[in-house]
C-alpha cells in the first residue's frame, strides 16, 4: 500500500447579503453532502490563514458543481474550478425567495378532510386543516386556517391531497418576491 497526499484546494463561502449571515447552511459537491454551516462571513475571505473564515473546505483539484441550501428555501448551483493549492473564496449572492398561500373555505375542509400539500413532488410540505370565508391578506406561518409555502423565486408544481376521498387538486404556482398569490382550494371536480 503506497499513500500519497492528494492534491488539494480550499475554498470557504462568503455573501454581500445581511441576511444571511446567521442561516444555516447545507453544502453539497457533486451531490454528496460536504458539511454545514451556520452562517456565512459578509466579508470577503483573502486567504486560509483568514481565523474568521471557519471553516475551510477542502477538495481534490478538479472541475465540481456545488450546491447550497439554506434553511429558509434558498438555493445555490454553481460550477467551480479547484486548482492545487489556491484558495477560492465562492460568493453566495442575492437569493430572490417569496411565498404562496393555499386557503379553503371551511365547508372543504369538512368535505374533504385535512388536505396536505406536495410541492415538485416534495411530500408534506404542509397541511391545512381550518377554512376561513376570505382570502389571506398576508403570508404568516403560525396560522392555523391557511398554508404559507416559501420557495426561491419560479414556478413550482403543487399537488394538494384529501384526506377523506380520492380527490386531487393540481396545479403550478408562480413564486415571486415577497408574499405572492393566495390559491384557493375549491371543490374537487
Amino acid at each position: 500500500l503506497d499513500l500519497k497526499p492528494f492534491n488539494v484546494g480550499s475554498l470557504a463561502f462568503w455573501t454581500d447579503q445581511n441576511n444571511l449571515n446567521d442561516l444555516g447552511l447545507t453544502i453539497y459537491i457533486e451531490d454528496s453532502l460536504i458539511g454545514s454551516l451556520d452562517g456565512v462571513r459578509t466579508i470577503l475571505p483573502s486567504s486560509v490563514e483568514d481565523t474568521q473564515i471557519l471553516p475551510i473546505f477542502y477538495q481534490t483539484s478538479g472541475t465540481y458543481n456545488i450546491q447550497v441550501k439554506a434553511e429558509n428555501g434558498c438555493y445555490w448551483s454553481m460550477d467551480i474550478e479547484l486548482i492545487e493549492g489556491d484558495f477560492l473564496p465562492v460568493k453566495l449572492a442575492n437569493c430572490a425567495f417569496g411565498f404562496v398561500s393555499f386557503w379553503a373555505k371551511p365547508a372543504i375542509l369538512e368535505q374533504y378532510g385535512q388536505l396536505s400539500l406536495s410541492v415538485n413532488e416534495e411530500e408534506n410540505n404542509g397541511f391545512l386543516n381550518t377554512g376561513r370565508n376570505t382570502p389571506p391578506n398576508d403570508c404568516e406561518f403560525n396560522v392555523t386556517d391557511y398554508l404559507t409555502v416559501g420557495r426561491t423565486v419560479g414556478t413550482y408544481n403543487y399537488t394538494i391531497r384529501a384526506q377523506n376521498s380520492d380527490c386531487v387538486w393540481i396545479g403550478e404556482l408562480n413564486i415571486v418576491e415577497g408574499c405572492g398569490e393566495q390559491i384557493e382550494i375549491t371543490a374537487c371536480q
